[in-house]
């Protein structure tokens, strides 16, 4: 019975022991989430101390970039500006340093066929604040100037190009050209006195050939004259032609310049004396030097004379353009 209360006894101690040992067990476990969270509050510390870190780096970088702002201006600082001729030479100028201006020469453009410059085919622009003086357009105008144009001789202006004109024949009654004098000639105006004759070629037509119409000289009239060797023009070789003259070669318009041969041609109404047609006097511009009243004229009336007549009487006119 002892022997059983001592091995009792023992059990019992030996429960108590392994009832001890699972308490401390239980409390060491309950301390290690304090330990958990004291390792939380030291891990925290170091990241506040890396966002600081991170805010030092920040202003770093703003003292980077504003060391690189101050270099970006110290380079734009340090590019030195043209100087005017630098800047004429680099938009094609070319500098005067005398008169400091920048200028350059321009062809004109725009010409159209079967037209001629009628002035100067070229100007000079100049460079002033960045840009150069405006360009002259081309333009149709019977006065010389620049960048001005004018049709061909054979040709005429109609507003939108140099129309050709007809070629100078029997009956003309409109602008034609005689090539082989190189003149220009207008339709048939009849019966006036030499001084309207005169102001009626003054101001024909000025809006298709400008101011440049006139009445012919004896010489030029004398071109249209046909059958009649001794008085056309030029003269024919081996034959006594008349006197009376007006052109580069020579001019003689006083009275005694009439001799046999400006009306030994036959008055004869069946013979085309006029290359036009013409079948009465046409007056020329020639005044008599010697008597300003008279004026000299071809009578395709009679025979193609070279005559000249009272300026207050009547003769037919055609106007001229050389």
């Amino acid at each position: 019975m002892k022997k059983f209360f001592v091995v009792f006894a023992l059990f019992c101690a030996m429960v108590l022991m392994i009832s001890c040992g699972g308490d401390s067990k239980s409390e060491n476990q309950n301390d290690e989430p304090d330990t958990g969270e004291t390792a939380t509050d030291e891990d925290s510390e170091p990241a506040d101390t890396g966002s600081d870190s991170g805010d030092s780096d920040t202003d770093d970088a703003d003292t980077t970039s504003d060391e690189g702002d101050s270099q970006s201006d110290d380079d734009t600082d340090s590019v030195p500006e043209l100087t005017e001729a630098e800047k004429c030479g680099a938009a094609g100028g070319t500098w005067n340093a005398a008169e400091e201006t920048c200028t350059k020469t321009t062809e004109c453009t725009g010409k159209p066929e079967n037209a001629e410059w009628n002035g100067a085919s070229s100007y000079e622009q100049t460079y002033t604040d960045g840009a150069w003086s405006a360009e002259i357009p081309a333009e149709y105008d019977t006065e010389e100037g620049v960048c001005h144009y004018k049709c061909a001789r054979d040709r005429v202006w109609d507003h939108q190009g140099c129309a050709k004109l007809p070629p100078c024949g029997e009956y003309s009654s409109i602008l034609c050209y005689d090539s082989e004098n190189d003149l220009i000639w207008s339709g048939l105006d009849d019966s006036k006195t030499w001084e309207e004759a005169e102001d009626h070629c003054e101001h024909y037509s000025d809006e298709i050939l400008g101011d440049d119409w006139r009445l012919p000289t004896i010489s030029e009239l004398r071109t249209l004259i046909q059958n009649c060797p001794a008085t056309q023009m030029p003269p024919m070789d081996g034959i006594d032609s008349c006197g009376v003259r007006e052109d580069s070669g020579v001019t003689c318009l006083a009275e005694s310049c009439q001799d046999a041969n400006c009306y030994s041609c036959p008055d004869d109404y069946n013979v085309e004396y006029s290359k036009f047609g013409d079948r009465y006097c046409l007056w020329s511009s020639s005044l008599r030097p010697d008597d300003s009243n008279y004026a000299w004229l071809v009578g395709f009336d009679y025979g193609a004379g070279v005559s000249f007549r009272d300026i207050n009487n009547y003769c037919d006119v055609r106007c001229v353009v050389k």
